[in-house]
């Protein structure tokens, strides 16, 4: 693990498991869209319609999707959605193939977004 430090902001970069770091490498030109609803809104809390509107949405773009999701019980994941329970989020923010984040409005969020 490796720490930046600026100012008053700590950045801590984690290990990112080689599964992840291959989706992200493997995007190709129309890189990655990180979604992340943060802790104060749990996926699972979604209505199902929902959820699947996501997954078709996600299904009709260039792009591969990261999603921090809780649960692993969706069904219907398209080939350019990965879906985990955690990121190292500060990690994948890093990475230059990220082209979007969409995150809440946590505070925490606000920096790495």
């Amino acid at each position: 693990m490796h720490a930046v430090y600026l100012s008053e902001m700590q950045l801590v970069f984690a290990f990112i498991f080689q599964d992840v770091d291959n989706f992200i490498q493997n995007s190709g030109e129309h890189g990655v869209i990180y979604f992340s609803l943060g802790v104060g809104m749990k996926g699972t809390q979604l209505p199902n319609t929902l959820k699947q509107l996501f997954l078709r949405t996600f299904a009709c773009l260039k792009q591969n999707v990261l999603w921090k999701y809780e649960d692993l019980d969706l069904e219907n994941i398209p080939d350019n959605v990965m879906v985990r329970s955690w990121f190292p989020q500060q990690s994948i923010l890093g990475k230059p193939s990220i082209i979007c984040f969409f995150g809440s409005s946590e505070f925490h969020n606000l920096f790495w977004g």
